[in-house]
């Protein structure tokens, strides 16, 4: 989404009656992006998804040594701003980043947990994703017992999806489950959310 547009989105989808934003950047416009979220919600608290758009972690400190000097912005997580394959820049920027990084494509089915927790302060699990309930709840109190902060996500998903997560949302510190609320005219009705929170219908 170019800056231009960001007040007008987040005023149209009441975006403040969420406690948490997830807000997706790269390194062109991420900056941007972030400035004008924090002018329209200053002090709201985000969760800046990356999506592996920096190449480096040098880079990546440069953009978060900027973002600390935007008046308002609370960047509260940083997820996966670098590629899975960086896991050296990743383990330098650990102790440096002064934000705490969640890993996301990172982790695979073969994914070493002590080596995340060198390179990550937490873990983002989708249910769908892992494979089903008895992997993901394996996942989640695999990352807790790493000493990782355990959050819960989804993908564009319907209220199936949605409302399979919510049964195991106590596992997990930080929820994204959004997915739902892109859906139009969603099939099951399993799920709604109401003044920023999610239900099971």
């Amino acid at each position: 989404m170019p800056p231009g547009e960001v007040a007008a989105f987040l005023a149209a989808q009441r975006a403040a009656r969420f406690k948490l934003l997830k807000v997706k950047v790269d390194a062109a416009v991420g900056l941007d992006l972030l400035r004008e979220v924090a002018r329209v919600l200053p002090g709201h608290p985000l969760l800046v998804d990356g999506n592996e758009a920096w190449a480096d972690a040098d880079g990546l400190l440069q953009f978060i040594e900027q973002s600390r000097a935007v008046p308002g912005l609370q960047m509260a997580l940083l997820e996966q701003p670098l590629p899975a394959a960086c896991a050296a820049d990743y383990r330098y920027l650990r102790p440096r980043a002064g934000v705490p990084l969640l890993a996301d494509e990172s982790v695979t089915d073969t994914a070493d947990f002590e080596e995340i927790a060198r390179q990550f302060h937490g873990v983002n699990v989708k249910l769908m994703k892992a494979g089903g309930f008895r992997r993901g709840i394996e996942l989640l109190r695999r990352t807790r017992a790493h000493g990782l902060r355990p959050m819960l996500g989804c993908m564009v998903e319907t209220s199936l999806g949605i409302a399979a997560a919510l049964q195991i949302s106590a596992l997990a510190d930080v929820h994204d489950l959004d997915g739902i609320l892109i859906i139009k005219d969603e099939p099951f009705g399993l799920a709604y959310e109401a003044d920023g929170a999610l239900m099971l219908a």
